[in-house]
């Protein structure tokens, strides 16, 4: 009973974490180790790997293959939980059937016309892409411009290419308002169609997507509207592009960077606060498109900081925000992967670029963005097995434990963070820390005795200072090494006071913080969705 006493209070420490001393965190991941050494492993939760995922755009944008040998050696290092097909706006007039655009001339549309149709269909994407993933992508259905049967025949086509369907969209963005009740009406045969489809396959419903820039947006009674019609759905998406800079400079100078990056934590509590309150307890929330301010609102957050740290940190800074709320965020996918420099479509929120041409992988670039959060992501989804445990860590020996002024109305942590138990040769610890603060914090975890793999032997900064605002070349970056060496990110190797059973690290504002067992593996231990 103790054991399951801990456990559960884990997911309760972002509401109180920042007055968790040392001993109730040490206690905390004590207790999970003996969980895990005696084989009670029922009471957590593996990693999600749909928090580490990607709004995709490849065929309707970037009109590279699948198989393109480009596409896969980003693929081959950087792991990717998932993707989200086609993309967001795309989806309204896209047809999966055939792996084109639906009724629309533009240069996209020519440009995918110009390939075999089936060339972009989800069976050539598994076929292509699948061996990368860790969980089948969610697929995003035309509810706009699609009618009729047209809508349901996506469903037969996901059924003939026999591809996984483990996540239904319906619909992006202009296929309806909120809780608009021609849309309702619209999608209730889709979904009724879909359960007998695809029984076992979760339905995600439009949520709040308005993004002025500044965040959160007040849609509770949208969420009202739409619990009144839950037998449509079980899952809410929503989409967030924020902070603007117009909400950045409300605050000192001094503080512009890291309020940049504390933001999210702010937002998605927000957000589970408005779907537990209005939609009850067992709807989880699709993040699937997600990113800052974007052109539309006004002009571009942080202009010349576009390809820099800061927006690999915000990045990193959602997935952890998101790990500590808990289960309630189910999928979070950034916007976005893949950028041509003959399509401009999402030039601004790309962290990768590809070539204009076919099979060209030493054209392949990337930004500090993806660098920052190469070494994060190979830690959680390429172990040799996967994660027993995960819950939040907590700073615990800072003279300002909180973000200096609320976000929200939210008091924020300095370090948002979390611990990971692995099943290696041995169960094993690791932490990913990221201080959101302007200041430098001093934290303190658990490290119990006489574990050999324990021993953190490497501490590795990523800071918000780098200015890039360019892609550098793949090819020039030692992607094998720990971190990347060679890449646009700024980092350091931080000192890590290790003393019996608890590790300190001072951590400097805006940075990223990893800890974990030399003995961890990185290896390609790719899971092909089911």
């Amino acid at each position: 009973m103790l054991n399951v006493a801990l456990t559960d209070h884990v997911w309760l420490l972002p509401r109180t974490r920042s007055r968790l001393s040392t001993f109730f965190l040490l206690i905390a991941c004590l207790t999970s180790y003996l969980e895990v050494t005696t084989g009670n492993h029922e009471l957590y939760q593996p990693f999600n790997p749909r928090l580490w995922s990607f709004s995709s755009y490849q065929g309707a944008v970037v009109n590279l293959t699948y198989t393109d040998s480009g596409i896969q050696r980003l693929f081959d290092v950087f792991p990717i939980g998932s993707l989200r097909y086609p993309g967001g706006s795309i989806a309204n007039n896209w047809n999966l059937t055939s792996g084109r655009w639906y009724n629309v001339t533009s240069m996209y549309a020519n440009r995918t016309a110009s390939f075999p149709e089936g060339t972009f269909t989800p069976k050539a994407m598994m076929a292509g892409l699948g061996k990368y993933l860790f969980a089948p992508p969610i697929w995003n259905l035309n509810i706009y411009s699609f009618e009729g049967e047209e809508m349901l025949m996506q469903l037969d086509a996901l059924a003939d290419m026999g591809v996984p369907v483990a996540y239904l969209e319906l619909g992006n963005e202009l296929a309806g308002g909120c809780a608009d009740p021609e849309y309702l009406t619209k999608v209730r045969p889709v979904v009724e169609y879909a359960r007998k489809k695809f029984p076992h396959a979760r339905i995600g419903i439009i949520g709040q997507w308005h993004s002025p820039g500044y965040a959160p947006q007040n849609w509770s009674s949208c969420a009202t509207a739409l619990n009144a019609h839950s037998d449509l759905f079980d899952d809410v998406t929503v989409h967030q592009y924020a902070p603007a800079n117009t909400s950045i400079v409300q605050h000192p100078r001094e503080l512009w960077e890291a309020y940049t990056i504390a933001m999210p934590w702010a937002d998605l509590a927000f957000q589970r606060q408005t779907v537990q309150r209005f939609m009850g307890p067992n709807v989880t929330i699709w993040l699937d498109e997600f990113n800052w301010g974007g052109a539309w609102i006004g002009n571009l957050t942080w202009p010349n900081r576009t390809r820099g740290s800061l927006r690999g940190l915000l990045h990193t800074s959602y997935i952890l925000s998101a790990i500590n709320q808990g289960p309630i965020f189910s999928s979070l996918n950034y916007y976005s992967l893949l950028y041509q420099s003959l399509a401009d479509w999402s030039h601004w929120a790309s962290c990768a670029q590809v070539s204009d041409y076919a099979n060209d992988p030493n054209a392949v670039g990337v930004d500090a963005n993806l660098q920052v959060n190469a070494h994060f992501s190979a830690m959680v989804l390429r172990q040799r097995t996967p994660f027993l445990w995960m819950g939040p860590s907590t700073n615990i020996h800072s003279t300002a434990p909180v973000f200096p002024v609320p976000i929200f109305g939210t008091q924020v942590p300095c370090i948002v963070g979390a611990c990971f138990w692995t099943n290696t040769t041995q169960p094993a610890l690791a932490y990913a820390l990221l201080n959101v603060c302007n200041h430098t914090v001093v934290t303190a975890h658990a490290k119990p005795d006489g574990m050999k793999s324990i021993v953190f032997a490497r501490g590795t900064a990523y800071g918000a200072g780098s200015d890039a605002n360019t892609f550098q070349p793949l090819s020039s970056i030692n992607t094998t090494a720990f971190p990347w060496q060679g890449g646009p990110a700024e980092y350091d190797t931080l000192p890590v006071s290790d003393t019996g059973s608890i590790i300190t690290a001072s951590i400097p504002p805006t940075t990223l913080l990893l800890l974990e067992p030399t003995s961890n593996s990185h290896a390609k231990a790719k899971q092909q969705p089911k």
